[in-house]
């Protein structure tokens, strides 16, 4: 007989009361093959094996790059147990789970890293705190003019979406997708191209190719770390590692993964402070 979906919330659930989880996500569902029409089409184990969506929503007093950057270095420990449990439960050798960290402001604008933003309003969610099943979604609208206003911004969350369930990505041994960065360049491509995006916002005279020009992004992104909005000593600390490698690359430390992460959870937070507010959430907050 095929595990069931009953045992596999039963492993989450239990780890979530184990580890005070809900203080860091008060929120977490699954979605996907697991869920949809009875979990019928969920592959259990070998080469077409499928994933275990779960989305998880941090707790909003975790706001802020440095901290949702330590919460998340604390879950990967866990992510690495749930990994190690579920595939025994499975009977796999490979990974197994799709975490996806999101703000309750993702959900509430439908911002997915798969441009999907119908995920949040057209999905089957199991509840796995409460045990509930909403066919209903998550959010209840859509506001595509919205999407559209926001593109540099909702594309730099988009990207920082992807980083979380890339740093979160273990097999059942431990071994891990996001590797340390040693160039060529200073920082990512990626990470540039996310950067120049939010420094067109700023710029909205300015020519159509700074949007991916990777000296500006690269420059906005230094700007950001010296700033360091936050009186961060991570933030501090990456910008001397970040400066370092503009020099003798021998000389200069890699990039970790949780520097990676700080860096793209850092962009999200330009991105939040570029956006004006819909006219949903002005009357939203009025009512």
């Amino acid at each position: 007989m095929l595990p069931t979906r009953e045992e596999v919330t039963e492993i989450l659930k239990k780890k979530w009361d184990e580890r005070k989880l809900e203080e860091l996500f008060p929120e977490a569902f699954i979605f996907g093959s697991l869920i949809n029409r009875g979990g019928r089409h969920f592959m259990p184990a070998g080469t077409m094996g499928s994933d275990i969506d779960f989305l998880m929503v941090f707790n909003p007093e975790i706001s802020e790059a440095p901290s949702r950057t330590k919460t998340l270095t604390e879950f990967k420990v866990i992510a690495k147990e749930l990994e190690y449990e579920v595939c025994q439960l499975l009977k796999r050798t490979d990974k197994v789970f799709s975490f996806l960290p999101v703000t309750d402001y993702e959900v509430y604008h439908c911002i997915h890293k798969g441009f999907d933003p119908k995920i949040f309003t057209l999905n089957i969610f199991f509840d796995v705190l409460k045990g509930e099943l909403s066919k209903n979604g998550l959010a209840d609208y859509i506001d595509f003019d919205f999407h559209l206003e926001s593109i540099e911004a909702f594309t730099a969350m988009r990207n920082c979406q992807k980083m979380r369930n890339m740093f979160l990505s273990v097999d059942m041994l431990g071994e891990e997708v996001v590797e340390p960065f040693d160039g060529p360049g200073e920082v990512p491509k990626e990470i540039m191209r996310t950067f120049a995006l939010l420094n067109y916002i700023d710029m909205p005279d300015g020519a159509l190719s700074d949007r991916t020009d990777l000296e500006k992004g690269f420059d906005f992104l230094k700007r950001c770390l010296k700033e360091n909005v936050y009186g961060s000593m991570e933030v501090s600390s990456l910008a001397e590692k970040v400066s370092g490698r503009s020099f003798i690359r021998s000389e200069s430390e890699p990039l970790t993964p949780n520097d990676l992460l700080l860096l793209t959870e850092i962009s999200f937070d330009e991105a939040r402070r570029r956006v004006r507010k819909s006219v949903r959430e002005v009357i939203d907050r009025s009512m």
